[in-house]
């Protein structure tokens, strides 16, 4: 989930974060989020960044908030946006970008807490995850999030996109064969398993990751990763 939150009132952007903030710590979902004070701004990061949703302030200077989601819907048709406004009579507005909800200020906690686990429950139950179990129950991590998974004094270190990182004990076996079925993971020593959609370059100093670590790859199975590499980003480019 990659929310973009947009609102020219700096201290009801702070106080929306500071919400956003607090149930992506609560929450079990790996979350990236970013606040913009203007639409202008935000639309330039928008067509590279792809938000899967976004909360837009409707009364705005320069491109209000309706004329920004109208903009979102020539490159984005499937994104969820999310309204909010002091004035009711912007709601019918809404419905012309397809709105997934209209939410009247002052935002309260309960009702963004209420949305946000909307979206968590669409995407769990529709994105690929790996299910994960601990001592105390199960959480699940979807594949795309997933950069790497290492294996240190039998703990396993699940390494997010986000850079959030999970703990749990046990052995790479445990999850290596469900890893490994998939396409963009591939096993580059014998204590780490990487999706290779997070490799930005690699070479037999190491995997270098988009997020900046630079992993060790076995001497003995650098070949056959650097084979899978290229295979994967040949068969990404004609996608």
């Amino acid at each position: 989930m990659h929310i973009a939150i947009c609102d020219d009132n700096p201290q009801e952007l702070k106080r929306i974060a500071a919400i956003v903030e607090k149930y992506a710590k609560a929450s079990s979902w790996p979350i990236q989020y970013q606040f913009f004070s203007n639409a202008e701004e935000m639309l330039q990061s928008a067509e590279s960044m792809r938000f899967s949703h976004y909360f837009l302030d409707v009364m705005m200077p320069g491109i209000n908030g309706i004329s920004a989601a109208q903009e979102i819907r020539t490159f984005d048709k499937e994104a969820k946006i999310v309204f909010m406004t002091s004035f009711k009579e912007y709601a019918y507005q809404s419905y012309s970008v397809k709105a997934y909800d209209y939410l009247l200020k002052p935002v309260h906690e309960e009702q963004l807490f209420d949305i946000l686990e909307q979206f968590y429950l669409q995407e769990a139950s529709t994105e690929a995850c790996l299910c994960v179990q601990t001592v105390r129950g199960f959480f699940r991590i979807p594949y795309t999030q997933l950069s790497f998974l290492e294996v240190y004094q039998k703990k396993l270190y699940f390494h997010l996109v986000d850079k959030q990182t999970r703990i749990i004990s046990g052995a790479l076996a445990e999850y290596e064969a469900e890893l490994l079925s998939r396409a963009e993971f591939v096993k580059i020593h014998r204590s780490y398993i990487v999706n290779l959609n997070q490799v930005s370059a690699l070479s037999p100093d190491g995997c270098l990751l988009f997020s900046g670590e630079n992993l060790p790859i076995s001497r003995l199975l650098y070949h056959q990763v650097q084979e899978r590499y290229m295979s994967h980003l040949f068969s990404s480019s004609e996608v």
